[in-house]
């Protein structure tokens, strides 16, 4: 009788437990009514399925230019932009309204072969043009052309020595003038010439004028300007002080000249030397101009304290240079000495500073001019500006590293123009 009840129990206890397994097994049906029969069933390889469920992309070292554009890499130490993007007054040496940019042969132009067209710097000024309205090529260097990598690469003049009284200086030779390069003549009739085609390849550059700009002070003499023959007008450079940055009064282009222009510039003086700077082609004057004080080869260290403070009289000063001081391993303490002028500058006048950092990797290498680069960084904060690292681009965009490890591509430039514009909230083409 025992044994009995013992099976009896023992069936009851194994008839529970089997319905408490079946009662587990219906609740994934009835907390998912959604799941079909086949997936009930794949109960050995259901954990196999929830591991790839979370799908791992990686990353796409690749960049694809929507990327390139989305990724920014700007440091803001200032307040709203729109404070600023507005120009609403001229904040430089003449009271206009403009944005300076201070750099090397990067910012000029190098490898880009029509500088003042396909650069990253013409292709802003052509942004600006379609936002402002006002497309001012602005300060042009006379260092009209430069030969790299087999390509010729030029300005939209040439300038020509007719007499072979003027000497030409540039870089650490002519460090007291804007865009380090000028002409200096001390014989009278001493003739510059400066071709131009205001519509070179078949492109209409808005050029309808232009200022000569020249070194002012003691002991400085007269030049005279003529267009096509017709003399417009005589300037005389003498002054009280020394002025790094004067130049010419606008010079309106005659009507009916076509676009092929020579200018000539007449020392008239027979004793004042007159130094000649540069040159600003312009659309419309007392609009918004850049000004491109860039030079192939220069330094910081090179650039004297006085030119520094005067071309920081602007509303924008976009700063780019530092990789040549990097590359030539310049005096750091110096670097940052020469920095601290242009900080000081942007604050006394109320310019923005914005600084670009395009010095790029060397061979794989980001350290070699890691204290130019913190430099430049410690800079835009000081002058509670704004920092751009083009660099994040990727040297496979901007270099082709095989031949030249320092100038962007024609490519690269447009990389560069289209992060630029994109700061500057400007389309570029």
């Amino acid at each position: 009788m025992l044994k009995k009840k013992r099976s009896v129990i023992m069936l009851f206890l194994l008839i529970l437990l089997t319905a408490l397994a079946l009662a587990a097994g219906c609740g994934d049906s009835a907390d998912n009514p959604e799941k079909t029969e086949d997936e009930k069933g794949e109960t050995a390889a259901e954990p196999e399925e929830k591991e790839e469920e979370p799908v791992q992309t990686e990353p796409d070292t690749e960049n694809t230019e929507e990327e390139l554009i989305a990724d920014d890499s700007v440091s803001y130490y200032a307040g709203s932009k729109a404070d600023w993007l507005s120009f609403g007054e001229g904040k430089d040496v003449f009271g206009e309204k403009s944005i300076s940019i201070i750099g090397d042969s990067i910012s000029q132009g190098m490898n880009s072969v029509r500088m003042y067209y396909d650069s990253f710097a013409a292709r802003f000024k052509r942004a600006l043009g379609e936002k402002y309205g006002a497309y001012n090529m602005g300060y042009v260097s006379f260092n009209d052309y430069d030969e790299w990598n087999g390509f010729l690469n030029y300005e939209i003049h040439r300038i020509y020595d007719k007499t072979g009284n003027w000497t030409d200086r540039h870089r650490e030779v002519s460090p007291d003038t804007p865009g380090n390069y000028s002409y200096t003549a001390s014989a009278s009739g001493a003739t510059l010439e400066i071709r131009l085609d205001r519509e070179a390849d078949g492109i209409d550059h808005h050029i309808n004028g232009f200022y000569i700009y020249h070194t002012a002070g003691p002991g400085y003499g007269e030049y005279q300007i003529s267009v096509n023959g017709q003399v417009i007008t005589s300037v005389d450079c003498d002054a009280a002080e020394t002025q790094v940055c004067a130049r010419s009064p606008y010079i309106e282009i005659p009507e009916g000249l076509g676009y092929e222009i020579t200018i000539e510039i007449v020392k008239l003086s027979a004793d004042d030397q007159v130094t000649i700077t540069g040159i600003s082609y312009i659309d419309q004057p007392d609009t918004l101009t850049v000004n491109n004080y860039s030079l192939s080869g220069i330094r910081l260290i090179d650039i004297d304290d006085e030119v520094l403070r005067e071309i920081s009289k602007a509303n924008v000063v976009l700063f780019t240079l530092g990789t040549n001081d990097a590359g030539t391993e310049a005096d750091i303490n110096e670097f940052q000495r020469k920095l601290n002028v242009v900080v000081e500058a942007c604050r006394e006048n109320g310019s923005v500073l914005v600084v670009g950092d395009v010095i790029w990797d060397r061979y794989g290498d980001a350290s070699w001019a890691t204290p130019y680069k913190d430099a430049l960084q410690k800079a835009a904060e000081a002058a509670n500006g704004y920092f751009i690292d083009f660099t994040t681009i990727g040297n496979d965009k901007i270099l082709d590293e095989a031949s030249d490890i320092c100038h962007p591509t024609y490519e690269g430039h447009r990389y560069i123009a289209e992060k630029l514009c994109r700061f500057f909230e400007l389309e570029v083409e």
